[in-house]
């Protein structure tokens, strides 16, 4: 297996239209261990609590603070997003953030992909294995 050290968790470009690249593109990319422990640590809180003699531990997340976090980690960047004056909307936290609460068709495209990278990280994983094991 090849890994590249400099960039382990590169990102995967998919474009809106794949017969017309210029309508606009996205990059995304999975969340690593790594970077969903910074994120936990950011945003979940725990705290004991007390039942009939029983100590429980419980946790308390700030859904809005992590989906902000996992959302600026998982795309990494995008163009042709236009406004509705044309102009090119940049990819920052806050606009990711805007687009993934208020554009449903983003929000959607986005999802998708998030499934078919996962999907076909966990694919060459396996394939990875398999080919390991037949050595």
């Amino acid at each position: 297996m090849k890994i590249n050290l400099t960039n382990p968790n590169p990102a995967t470009r998919f474009y809106f239209d794949d017969d017309d690249h210029s309508r606009g593109w996205v990059e995304l990319r999975i969340c690593s261990p790594e970077e969903m422990s910074k994120i936990d640590k950011q945003t979940v809180k725990k705290r004991n609590e007390y039942r009939r003699g029983q100590r429980y531990e419980i946790e308390d997340t700030n859904e809005k603070a992590r989906n902000r976090l996992l959302w600026d980690v998982l795309i990494s960047d995008w163009g042709g997003i236009v406004d509705e004056k044309d102009k090119q909307i940049k990819c920052t936290t806050e606009n990711k953030e805007l687009l993934m609460l208020t554009s449903v068709k983003f929000a959607l495209f986005v999802g998708n992909k998030m499934e078919e990278l996962s999907e076909g990280t966990g694919d060459q994983f396996e394939e990875q294995e398999k080919n390991l094991s037949s050595t």
